[in-house]
């Protein structure tokens, strides 16, 4: 299951277990501490020599909860902690624990009891290292915003009640993520179920809520919605006008959702388009491969060779850049970032 024991909450049951010799001590305080029952397995038949000195093994969240576990917090108490960060933050701190354990390992130190010089010399390494092999992060997107966007206006994309399931579902993905400036992480837990999905009268506006019980990456953004506003209702009276609506959220997500009722087995807004998985929800990996995909094939429709370096996450610093550069104030943009815009999309989805 790849969950660590020593901070989960026991059942009140007798159990047993096979521990690592090098984690008998953390065991049997654990049993100490909350008075359970526990039937220890020999790794080996007796008679057998003892097990070699195995590699320090990377211990999670481990050391975090012993720490609330030694300090008077109930188990129970301790997992709540634990479990209360974003799933991607858990990962991050599992991963570094882990290298650093590894490196514990090598020179021989516990890393769950080392001492502060110990650390400090890792941090030396890690300077010097920094010195001899900085890191190189482009300053300047991979995409032109322009391009993409004009990619948009044509086939296989438009017209869009014609397109492909494919084609429909990338370009819808790619819009909600330029409009929104959200994590794709927030993108897919968006959900068509009526409590979470509105269109305003005369298809103004467009509020979509995420499915309960999501933690976003940002705890105080939890609930907020995702606002779309139209920027370019139907009455048309110029082609610029006509581009606009083309490139419109609201249109594009109303005809998504229009189109994949049909196929929609769960109520989450993505869903996969392909006939082995169809209608199933999308995991954030594939939702960021279709924005990525969206913007490499928009550059196709315009006949130029796609970048080689794209990434989903840079449609947040592409549409914030895009809209500060035609005058929309940084203080709403930021505000997009954490909530509902006043200012019409059109800021942040159009070209002079």
């Amino acid at each position: 299951m790849g969950l660590d024991a020593l901070v989960q909450a026991w059942p009140r049951l007798r159990l047993y277990t096979f521990p690592p010799v090098a984690l008998l001590p953390q065991v049997l305080a654990r049993v100490r501490h909350d008075g359970v029952h526990l039937l220890l397995v020999a790794p080996r038949a007796r008679g057998d020599s003892p097990p070699p000195p195995r590699d320090v093994e990377a211990l999670g969240l481990a050391p975090e909860g012993d720490q609330f576990l030694e300090a008077g917090l109930s188990s129970e108490v301790v997992e709540t902690l634990l479990n209360a960060r974003a799933p991607s933050t858990r990962k991050l701190y599992a991963l570094k624990w882990r290298l650093f354990s590894l490196w514990c390992a090598q020179h021989e130190q516990d890393p769950a009891h080392c001492l502060i010089g110990t650390v400090g010399t890792l941090w030396s390494a890690l300077h010097c290292a920094r010195w001899l092999r900085p890191s190189c992060k482009p300053h300047l997107p991979s995409w032109n915003l322009l391009v993409v966007l004009k990619g948009l206006l044509e086939a296989p994309f438009e017209p869009m009640e014609s397109a492909s399931e494919k084609f429909l579902t990338l370009e819808m993905a790619l819009l909600l993520a330029l409009a929104s400036l959200r994590w794709v992480g927030d993108l897919q837990t968006l959900s068509v179920a009526p409590t979470c999905l509105e269109f305003a009268l005369g298809m103004s506006k467009a509020i979509l809520h995420p499915r309960a019980g999501y933690v976003p990456k940002v705890p105080r953004m939890a609930g907020r919605p995702v606002i779309l506003q139209a920027f370019c209702l139907p009455s048309l009276e110029s082609a610029k006008q006509e581009q606009l609506h083309l490139l419109c959220p609201v249109r594009a997500l109303k005809n998504y959702v229009h189109r994949s009722d049909s196929w929609h087995k769960y109520p989450s807004l993505f869903i996969c388009f392909g006939s082995l998985n169809k209608g199933n929800p999308v995991t954030k990996q594939r939702l960021a491969h279709w924005v990525v995909k969206a913007i490499t094939q928009a550059y196709e429709s315009r006949d130029i060779t796609s970048p080689l370096t794209v990434r989903a996450h840079s449609t947040r610093s592409v549409a914030s850049s895009s809209a500060l550069t035609r005058g929309v104030p940084l203080q709403e943009i930021v505000l997009r970032q954490a909530g509902p815009l006043r200012t019409p999309l059109s800021g942040f989805i159009t070209w002079t």
